[in-house]
């Protein structure tokens, strides 16, 4: 077997990551020349020449032209495993050494993946710390600050005679210092600079840039443009306010802006943004979307290079998203066939006479692989062992049973089963709901101990992508840290069918407190990593005895101050209880006097026999005529007066309106000026017949509301129910209406009846 493979063994790439190597395919060739035509064609902004032409060659002419006209927007289209992100890292590392032969001084590449979130959250918790930390931190703060002082050197350059003598930014303050160059001149030019960019800007985001050369207020400034506005509360400025989405644009534009004028390209690449729309899909909303249409449209006006990549089915949602990029800058990434593989196989092994792979091998792999280029370089790794390097020949049918093998990853609850076994072998105590009462928020599936109380907790998930694996991930380890107390010894597995994330896995261990393992069950030696972690930690607690009997001593005491714990929250809830019964017996005894002092006074009334019959006006008093035009007219008043105006308009000047459409001796004339008049009269009918609609509404409320009360009084002749009553159908109607007030009065009414039967 051939000791050096040069397949991948871990054929996924993240656009945090570095590009090892590019099967060079159609679309990655489509990739690179999209990203040397942007080099070949941006221009400076700078006074100073910061494009250096290489020996024979003539200098790039500075920016003299609109900045949209150098952008470039790609959008990036094709399914899970398709090689997107790897498009997006060539055109990465195309562009910087485009420019570093263009001897460009500065590059600013933002690389983002999307984040199932808002504009502003996704800016916060992503792209700005991502983007003030691009170049590193220095000592004068992260990349806000030394875009500043850059753009401040571009703001000196204006009065030096010949600006390309200034090439480090730091000499401009020194000029300053010393008086060569006037203080208020350059601060003046800088601010302009700031402004002129700022057109159509927030006040916030313009007032923070300005704030960035101040060494008070710089730190708060770079906070506020990273999207850290949280913990700028307390402080007394305006500019400190609320960010929001549209701050998010305003920044990332100015970015792009002031980076062109200071001589250095701006280019953002976007990773997953199916993630970021998703929200969209769920919300049957369109808030990202258009966020995202925005951003792009920005960006291009500012000629930044801009590429988005996405799952193809995301687009295909989005068709009206074609039109924000740039034409014929779409890379759609298809399914490999067998030209593909061969040339795949000819990059990475090279021209060795021994080895024996055609054509017909190769259409079998993108066969068997459904064209999946990540399938294709995992397929080809095992190939490459299998053959001793393609020497030894390969079936077709080798290739579609190595392929099914591959592909026949077990399920996650026999890969639960399968943990589950190891840890009864070696003897663990296993059970799902060992911690369960530490903490309600718990999602494990399974939980196994040893004697020394080192606990193994198991997580098991199908996911799609690294990114979906990363959230089970973070739920996971916050959960941990949640059940955890002090002393005990976490070893954590989350096993799921994607490849581990080994930068994420390292920032996971890095507080050493839970040992984190990410282990892929697609891997059918899954189970061997599992076993050696676990072995591992029985071999230290077998080399430490005295360790193991104290720790199980602690055991000992924990468990016991569980019990004591569980005890006195059971204490506590029974002294809960008797109290809410305490509590709820004295309001029965209250009711119940309140009651008895109501019934000896309703001892008094008069019997039904002794109730004379009244008449609806005696129970009931009439409403005025002004409180009836008031329910007529409210919240209509406008809209009447303009329908009886706009038909007394039409009526009264119908001739001459229609002498505008029509000359008065056409056939036409007469016609027109009668249909003027009729639709005026119409809308004078129509208007009258809405308040008589209304009127009778209101009547048949109040002859209604008459019945009721009368048959409630009758019922319990209480005097402060008929006053009670008389005034909550008044509220009723001027509240809800005659429609809705209706159907509201006979369960008030009931209401306050029950109310002066009971005395409340």
């Amino acid at each position: 077997m051939n000791a050096l493979n040069p397949f991948p063994g871990y054929p996924v790439a993240t656009i945090a990551g570095h590009l090892d190597w590019t099967a060079t395919t159609e679309e990655i060739s489509q990739a690179r020349n999209i990203a040397d035509e942007f080099v070949g064609k941006w221009r400076s902004g700078s006074l100073a020449a910061q494009i250096k032409p290489l020996e024979g060659e003539e200098a790039l002419p500075s920016a003299s032209g609109s900045p949209s006209d150098d952008a470039a927007v790609i959008q990036i289209s094709g399914d899970y495993g398709t090689g997107k992100t790897h498009a997006l890292l060539e055109i990465d590392k195309t562009l910087r050494e485009g420019f570093m032969g263009r001897r460009v001084q500065r590059l600013h590449i933002l690389r983002v993946v999307g984040v199932e979130t808002g504009p502003s959250g996704w800016y916060q918790n992503s792209i700005g710390p991502v983007l003030n930390d691009l170049g590193g931190r220095s000592p004068d703060g992260g990349w806000f600050a030394r875009l500043a002082v850059d753009l401040y050197a571009e703001a000196a350059r204006a009065f030096l005679p010949e600006p390309d003598d200034l090439t480090n930014p730091g000499m401009a303050f020194q000029l300053v210092r010393s008086g060569i160059l006037n203080e208020s001149s350059v601060d003046h030019v800088y601010e302009e600079l700031i402004t002129k960019a700022c057109e159509s800007v927030s006040e916030n985001v313009r007032s923070q840039l300005i704030s960035l050369l101040d060494p008070r207020r710089r730190a708060d400034a770079e906070q506020w443009l990273s999207g850290n506005s949280a913990s700028m509360a307390g402080v007394d400025s305006v500019g400190f306010a609320e960010f929001r989405d549209g701050d998010a644009i305003d920044v990332l534009r100015l970015a792009a802006s002031l980076s062109r004028r200071v001589g250095a390209p701006f280019a953002i690449l976007i990773d997953e943004i199916e993630l970021f729309l998703r929200v969209d899909d769920r919300s049957g909303k369109e808030a990202n979307t258009t966020w995202l249409k925005r951003l792009l449209s920005e960006l291009a006006k500012v000629g930044a290079f801009v590429a988005v990549s996405g799952h193809r089915s995301t687009w295909d949602r989005r068709a009206d998203f074609l039109q924000r990029f740039s034409m014929g800058k779409r890379i759609q990434m298809r399914r490999l066939i067998g030209d593909d593989v061969l040339k795949i196989v000819a990059q990475r092994v090279g021209s060795n006479l021994d080895v024996l792979f055609d054509r017909d091998q190769a259409e079998a792999i993108a066969e068997a692989a459904s064209g999946n280029m990540r399938r294709v370089l995992s397929l080809c790794r095992v190939l490459f062992d299998q053959s001793d390097g393609f020497v030894k020949p390969l079936k077709a049918q080798d290739i579609k049973d190595k392929a099914a093998e591959l592909s026949q990853a077990p399920k996650p609850d026999q890969v639960l089963l399968r943990v589950q076994e190891l840890f009864e072998i070696r003897n663990l105590s296993i059970d799902k709901d060992l911690l369960r009462s530490r903490t309600r928020n718990f999602d494990f599936d399974l939980v196994a101990r040893t004697r020394a109380k080192t606990y193994f907790v198991v997580m098991v998930r199908p996911t799609p992508n690294v990114k979906e694996a990363q959230d089970f991930v973070r739920q996971f380890l916050a959960q941990l840290a949640t059940a955890k107390n002090r002393g005990e010894h976490f070893s954590a597995f989350f096993i799921c069918d994607t490849p581990a994330d080994r930068d994420y896995v390292a920032r996971a261990n890095e507080p050493n407190e839970i040992a984190f393992n990410w282990i892929d069950y697609t891997d059918a030696r899954f189970i061997n990593e599992v076993a050696q972690v676990v072995d591992l930690q029985l071999a230290v607690e077998q080399e430490a005895p005295g360790e193991a009997l104290s720790a199980s001593e602690s055991a000992r005491a924990d468990n016991i101050a569980d019990l004591e714990s569980t005890w006195n929250k059971r204490l506590d809830d029974i002294d809960r209880r008797r109290t809410a019964e305490l509590k709820d017996l004295q309001d029965r005894l209250s009711r119940a006097v309140r009651a008895a002092e109501v019934s000896a006074e309703a001892a008094k009334w008069p019997t039904e026999r002794e109730i004379p019959h009244f008449s609806a006006p005696e129970l009931f008093e009439e409403p005025t005529l002004a409180f009836r035009l008031r329910l007529l007219l409210r919240s209509n008043l406008a809209v009447v007066m303009i329908l009886m105006g706009l038909g007394l308009m039409l009526i009264a000047f119908s001739p001459e309106i229609a002498n505008v459409l029509n000359p008065p001796d056409s056939r036409t004339y007469h016609l027109a000026r009668l249909s003027f008049a009729a639709c005026g009269v119409l809308a004078i009918i129509g208007t009258l017949s809405y308040l008589l609609r209304k009127f009778f509404d209101i009547e048949n409320y109040f002859d209604h509301a008459s019945r009721l009360i009368k048959e409630y009084y009758l019922a319990a002749p209480h005097p402060r129910l008929l006053a009670g009553a008389d005034r909550v159908s008044r509220e009723l109607i001027l509240r809800y209406g005659p429609k809705k007030a209706l159907e509201e009065l006979e369960d008030r009414l009931q209401t306050l009846m029950r109310d002066a039967r009971i005395g409340l």
